[in-house]
Parts: C-alpha cells; sequence; structure tokens
C-alpha cells in the first residue's frame, strides 16, 4: 500500500459512509473486500466503508478520460496515510478538457438489459428463468454508468453495495430511490452480489417480486435516460441508434 486518500464522507439518517482511494500494486477486489469487513468490524454497522483502489501508473495512464475524477481525490488534504514521503508527482493534463468516451456503448448495454429484462418479466406464461441474473446485470450496467456520467469515472467490477454507495457519492439526490432497496423481500446486495454468478438452478419469483423489481429497473434507467438527456450527452445519430427514428 504506497497511500491512501480518504475523499468524502457522506451522512443520511444514522449511517456514514466513507469513501478511500487505496493507491498500490495488486490490491485485489477479494483485498477489498477483506478490508472493508474489517473496518466495519472496528466500527460497527451504521458505518459504511468504499474503497476503490489502482496503482499509480494505472492512474498516470487512464488520465486523459479520468482526470476529473482524480484530481479532486489526490489532493494534500485527503491524504491520511503515505508508506514514503517522495512519491512521484501524477502529470496531470493542463489543460484538461473531460469527456465521456464510449458513453453510447455503456448506456446502450444498460438500456437493452433493461429492455431484455422486461421482455422476461412481462411474458404472458410467467417464465421468469434467469430473471434475477438479467435484473442484476442491469443494476450494475446502471451503476457504473451513472457514475461514469456523473463523475468521469468508470469503477471497476466492485460489490453491488460499493457501486450503490458510489453512485450516492456521484450525485445524493439517487437516494431518493433507496426505498426500493430496502424494501425488497431480502438483502438486495447480497442478492445481487450471488446472481452475479450464474447457477444451474430453477427462477423461484412470484409476481409480486417480479413487480418490485420492474419497478426499480423503469426508475433507474428512468433517472440514468433523463441525466444524460439534460447534460445532451447523446448525439442524434445514437439516439436514433437507441430508440429509431423520431415520427
Amino acid at each position: 500500500m504506497e497511500q491512501i486518500y480518504n475523499f468524502s464522507k457522506i451522512v443520511y439518517g444514522e449511517s456514514t459512509i466513507y469513501y478511500l482511494l487505496l493507491v498500490g500494486i495488486n490490491i485485489s477486489n477479494e483485498n477489498l473486500k477483506t478490508i472493508t469487513k474489517s473496518l466495519k468490524k472496528q466500527s460497527g454497522e451504521t458505518y459504511d466503508f468504499v474503497l476503490i483502489s489502482h496503482d499509480r501508473s494505472w492512474i498516470q495512464q487512464n488520465l486523459f478520460q479520468y482526470q476529473e475524477f482524480f484530481v479532486y481525490i489526490m489532493q494534500g488534504k485527503h491524504l491520511i496515510y503515505s508508506s514514503h514521503p517522495y512519491y512521484p508527482e501524477l502529470h496531470w493534463e493542463n489543460p484538461h478538457t473531460p469527456y465521456h468516451g464510449d458513453l453510447y456503448f455503456h448506456f446502450k448495454a444498460a438500456y437493452d438489459t433493461a429492455l431484455q429484462f422486461f421482455r422476461i418479466a412481462e411474458n404472458p406464461e410467467e417464465n421468469y428463468q434467469g430473471l434475477h441474473h438479467v435484473f442484476t446485470l442491469f443494476f450494475l450496467s446502471f451503476c457504473r454508468t451513472y457514475i461514469y456520467v456523473k463523475t468521469f469515472y468508470l469503477p471497476n467490477y466492485l460489490s453491488m453495495r460499493t457501486l450503490w454507495n458510489l453512485c450516492i457519492y456521484a450525485d445524493t439526490e439517487i437516494h431518493k430511490y433507496g426505498y426500493l432497496l430496502t424494501d425488497f423481500w431480502t438483502d438486495i446486495f447480497l442478492y445481487m452480489n450471488y446472481h452475479m454468478h450464474l447457477h444451474h438452478s430453477v427462477t423461484k419469483l412470484d409476481k409480486e417480486q417480479v413487480g418490485h423489481m420492474k419497478v426499480i429497473v423503469e426508475k433507474l434507467l428512468n433517472e440514468l435516460e433523463s441525466t444524460i438527456e439534460k447534460r445532451n450527452l447523446l448525439t442524434d445519430n445514437d439516439k436514433e441508434l437507441l430508440y429509431g427514428k423520431a415520427e
């Protein structure tokens, strides 16, 4: 571990989320999960921790796209640990113009996954086989794209709770949909983490559960679409490819 930056703290109700960037080599997602569990065990259930990690070389190589995100985080005022006083400074682009490279493809993945979800959820035979996997894929695609739109940073494939908490960092207004997640019939984040992996099993969902999932997909997709539309981030050609020609 070379350095740790504590770049944000968000409090809502009785819960507090700390956001940390770990700079170091070969810090895997499993390492992050272990560190997160240890922090939660020491601090209590009302605290949560969002850990993201990259090595210094990766950050430098990707500043052309992610500088807007990292230039705010990697400031002296956010540095809470450094194993050495003289790490090389990053070479920030100056001037730098933020942009959303490949946003069309990221959004299309989320949009098409939502359409696939609706096809299965609304089929008249009520055959919901595999729906939980498609639901999970949509949530993953939504979170990564929403974070990217708001912060110019596309996160790794982190846990679902971490991705959702990064959405809250990107814009705390997203918390207005939090009730849909807490009202889920089970812990939604554990549910989705489990269904990130394929299982040879029968999908057991009833209409009420499918209806709840459908509301989540509808509201989050609408939020993502309206966010992109307000910022005018898709060209007319992009929209035509996605939605077809306007009548």
